[in-house]
């Protein structure tokens, strides 16, 4: 009975696959099942089990095997970026290996939904709050124990055994998001660790615990896996915890000279087979949509190579004119044209396009709403769509939502063009459009918050699921209720990057100066100047023809 990880790959590399194990059973990268875990009295060294190369590029983990055994403590330990964060949703389910398996005694994790994963395995994050869905403790002791289907005196008894474990009693009814860090890492825990998973996967579970804390920690996951035969892993830079704690240490740390990984931030999207969208493992880890590789020389042709202002321009003018056109024909052709732009341009289209399908989606909602009430109570609409003697859709009306969804996919198709591109170049264009630097700051935090928002609310959705939320193969509305769910969690995390955002510019006196330099100015080439032409006198063309 283990948690056995055999074979793993995974990467963040533009071309999304890990490369494959080398040789048999994964080659020098790789320890055989069973092996991959050294003994604490034999030191805690392993030999490294990480070939990466640089953040966004190259593997993370290329042939990773070990087991992690019931009722014992393994610790994973390693350096910053070496992949421990992501071996944690590896074995977890939250991310999908692009190589090798991942087993929970002798099930392949790949085909779980979360929920079913969650109740073997739980997992507990280092940001606390992306575990927290309730506006009281009580209720995130409950959450888990009741979405798990508990009987209700066993969710009391477990409630208060694990809040008087770990020292929260008195903090039952408060709001979670107000209590201080290490008391919000308690309560994350105490609420994972009642639902009484097989293992327990803890990443960096000592942090913002005092010394007494930490000790009653250790204690508990010492009893767990010593009298219920728990498998804890434990990942961890807390060198003194460990050793105190520990049977097992497997040590991540990569290779001599080898080239360092990425950084452990929270991963993003899982591929799995019903929770997440299959091929978004390793999207939002990639370099940012608004960041470039330097280092790499761009294609004359691509969008990333052209000046900013060239490409404010380009989407200016396909929105624009999309919200003052009156033909379905006009609007259909700006829409080719943009992502006829997109695709001679270099861009992605299938990441772009599921970079947008959540826009696509409320599009498509915003279009049957449009199109079933617009016209209504128009005494003089044309039935289009009958249905047992109501009429329940008009000529007029589908015309109208037809035209909203289109000018909508009009400016989301043209904005995928801004985000081909640098945004500091972005945030230099402004300036020297001579927009205050303030404004344009702001709108270039805007964007590049984002992705960020977009990666805490997966990693809310996912935490959600790991605690017995069903978001799909469930009723309307309890799916309903579960999205309502993850509205809490997110909107108090965009409030605090917002706070930490603007206590890091009053830190950094971001308006002291009333004058601000560059280290470099844009300037537009022949090919900028090109592209600007051609571009309006299509759109011109189109609206003359059409």
């Amino acid at each position: 009975m283990a948690l056995i990880a055999e074979g793993v790959c995974f990467s963040y590399a533009a071309g999304g696959a890990s490369p494959a194990p080398t040789g048999a059973g994964g080659g020098a990268a790789s320890r055989a099942v069973g092996g991959g875990v050294a003994s604490r009295s034999a030191g805690g060294r392993m030999p490294p089990l990480h070939s990466g190369g640089p953040r966004g590029l190259g593997p993370v983990l290329s042939g990773f095997s070990a087991s992690f055994a019931r009722g014992r403590i393994t610790a994973v330990t390693g350096p910053n970026g070496c992949g421990k964060t992501t071996l944690a949703k590896l074995l977890t389910g939250m991310l999908a290996p692009s190589g090798g398996r991942v087993l929970v005694d002798g099930a392949a994790v790949r085909g779980m939904t979360l929920d079913e994963v969650g109740r073997r395995i739980g997992l507990v994050m280092q940001n606390p709050e992306r575990q927290m869905f309730t506006t009281s403790v009580r209720e995130e002791l409950e959450f888990g124990l009741r979405h798990f289907g508990f009987p209700e005196g066993e969710v009391a008894a477990r409630r208060d055994r694990f809040a008087e474990a770990f020292g929260i009693g008195h903090l039952m009814d408060r709001f979670p998001f107000e209590l201080s860090g290490g008391e919000k890492q308690r309560v994350v825990l105490a609420a994972v660790l009642a639902t009484g998973p097989d293992y327990l996967v803890l990443d960096e579970p000592t942090s913002g615990l005092d010394r007494g804390r930490r000790r009653a920690l250790g204690t508990l996951l010492r009893r767990l896996a010593d009298e219920d035969g728990v498998g804890v892993i434990v990942i961890s830079h807390d060198a003194p915890f460990l050793a105190a704690y520990a049977d097992e240490v497997v040590d991540m740390a990569p290779a001599a000279g080898g080239a360092a990984g990425r950084d452990d931030a929270d991963p993003g999207p899982a591929a799995g087979p019903d929770d997440a969208v299959p091929g978004a493992a390793a999207e939002t880890d990639r370099p940012s949509p608004l960041a470039t590789q330097e280092s790499l020389p761009l294609p004359r042709r691509s969008l990333r190579a052209l000046d900013p202002r060239t490409k404010m321009l380009m989407m200016a003018v396909v929105s624009g004119f999309a919200v003052a056109a009156t033909g379905l024909a006009f609007l259909a052709s700006l829409l080719a044209l943009s992502f006829a732009a997109l695709a001679v341009g270099g861009a992605d289209l299938p990441r772009a396009l599921k970079r947008c399908r959540a826009l696509f989606a409320l599009i498509a909602a915003l279009f049957v709403i449009q199109a079933v009430f617009a016209v209504r109570f128009d005494p003089d609409a044309t039935p289009l769509l009958t249905v047992g003697g109501t009429v329940v859709l008009y000529k007029e009306g589908a015309l109208l939502a037809a035209m909203l969804a289109l000018r909508l996919l009009v400016v989301v198709a043209s904005a995928q063009i801004l985000l081909e591109g640098e945004m500091r170049d972005y945030l230099l264009g402004f300036t020297q459009m001579r927009v205050p630097y303030e404004i344009a700051f702001m709108v270039v935090v805007g964007l590049h918050f984002l992705p960020i928002l977009r990666e805490e609310a997966v990693s809310v959705y996912q935490g959600m699921q790991l605690r017995g939320v069903r978001f799909r193969k469930t009723g309307p509305l309890r799916r309903f209720k579960a999205f309502a769910g993850l509205c809490l969690p997110v909107f108090v995390g965009t409030l605090r990057r917002a706070d930490e955002t603007a206590t890091a510019m009053e830190l950094r006196a971001f308006r002291a100066h009333k004058t601000r330099t560059s280290m470099r100015r844009l300037t537009l080439r022949r090919e900028d100047a090109v592209v600007m032409v051609l571009w309006c006198v299509a759109v011109v063309c189109l609206y003359i023809v059409l």
